[in-house]
């Protein structure tokens, strides 16, 4: 007899990885709240469709790490190893990373491999993970894997142990001078103490969303940039040099200076970000009435839940992008219009999730809340609080995605 909970896990890890565009987020929430009981099935339907070009192991390898159990290490390393998917494995190395020690024995054991790029990943994921025996093998292998120096350096960084600079500024003085970039900014920021937080430590949710920009690739960390550029001599060849420099010198430069906030031409007021969106005092009233528009139309969509909506927009992006850019300067106008309208959709959608709201409901009260209060510190010259149709005045309503009454064959919301 089937057991129904074996068969619903079965259900929902088919729909996810079959997810046709967006990221499945509910699905995935569902799973994981079987818990770690979830894990011989993704571990199995990870290598059943491994080379499935039409599923998507990338949510199952995000699974694994937010279930944050020990019966994950094994499958995510057999992907980690598999460096040809660079994409897959920069998502089962942070996957380890959320693991912890107890993937420090399987990554050491990769780290011994004589592939360069199983031996990056596995020291990129070392890294992440503040172990005793994760530094041990970073600091032993600094010496003895020359061709990876300026990896080992940055994770070495990473780990934010202090003592790592002698060892540090021992190889930096022998490294190929492409390399010293990394060994500087290493002992830098580990003699100020400085530890950049990892992208994975991110909302997960938002994290592996993949973007049009980067051509269904999330963004990239560190190890992932490193995976690019290694063995590539001619990007090698490009990377700037520095000329070697005493101890003194390098912990004594002073820090790279912060980008200058951007001012106003008009009235030199710095940008701000109050709802996620970058303005000014005259624009920020204006940007979070468009954005509470864009909330009220996708309710007429019937669309309540954030997460659905960033996967609407995130398909209308990939049909904007699939369709290119016009030729014809008009058509071309308004075609980075909607692009730039996108974005901006996108962006709010993104904020509101990171303040903890995840319906369009709430939305709108965090968004009204704060329209009230710029209003009350910038004042409402053109009106944009105030109701902008009279009482009683109704018209043909028209959903965002339905053509525009006008006659012009786009669609409404982008008329």
């Amino acid at each position: 007899m089937t057991n129904p909970v074996s068969a619903a896990l079965d259900e929902l890890i088919d729909q996810i990885t079959s997810w046709p565009y967006g990221m499945p987020v509910r699905a995935m929430e569902q799973v994981l709240a079987t818990g770690e009981a979830a894990i011989p099935a993704i571990a199995g339907a990870l290598a059943r469709w491994q080379d499935d070009e039409a599923r998507n192991p990338l949510w199952l390898l995000v699974l694994l790490g937010e279930l944050r159990s020990p019966l994950g290490i094994e499958p995510l390393i057999r992907q980690l190893s598999r460096t040809d998917l660079d994409l897959l494995a920069q998502a089962a190395g942070e996957a380890l990373a959320k693991l912890g020690p107890p993937a420090v024995p399987a990554l050491t054991e990769l780290a011994r491999s004589r592939e360069p790029l199983q031996r990056l990943h596995a020291y990129g994921t070392l890294g992440w993970i503040g172990d005793e025996q994760a530094y041990a093998l970073l600091a032993d292998a600094l010496p003895h894997d020359p061709e990876l120096g300026h990896v080992l350096a940055t994770a070495l960084a990473d780990q934010g142990r202090a003592e790592a600079i002698a060892l540090l500024f021992r190889e930096y003085q022998t490294c190929e001078p492409w390399q010293r970039v990394e060994f500087e900014e290493a002992i830098q920021d580990l003699h100020r103490g400085q530890r950049r937080p990892p992208l994975w430590s991110r909302d997960w949710r938002l994290r592996y969303r993949r973007l049009p920009t980067l051509e269904q690739a999330f963004e990239p960390d560190w190890v992932f940039i490193a995976a690019v550029v290694h063995g590539d001599r001619e990007l090698t060849e490009k990377r700037s040099t520095v000329p070697l420099r005493s101890l003194e010198e390098i912990t004594g430069a002073p820090p790279e200076p912060a980008e200058p906030p951007e001012a106003c031409e008009d009235c030199g007021a710095m940008i701000e970000y109050p709802t996620g969106l970058p303005v000014f005092p005259e624009t920020a009233l204006s940007a979070v009435t468009y954005q509470l528009r864009f909330l009220a139309e996708a309710r007429e969509d019937d669309l309540e839940d954030l997460f659905d909506l960033l996967d609407e927009i995130e398909y209308e992006e990939w049909e904007q992008r699939d369709r290119g850019e016009p030729v014809a300067p008009a058509a071309r106008a308004r075609w980075n219009d909607e692009v730039e309208e996108l974005g901006v959709c996108r962006q709010t959608c993104q904020w509101l999730i990171e303040q903890g709201v995840e319906q369009v409901g709430p939305a709108r009260a965090l968004l009204l809340a704060e329209a009230a209060r710029l209003a009350d510190r910038y004042g409402d010259p053109e009106g944009l609080l105030r109701p902008v149709r009279p009482r009683g005045a109704r018209g043909l309503k028209v959903g965002r995605n339905d053509p525009c009454p006008c006659g012009s064959g786009l669609k409404y919301k982008r008329c």
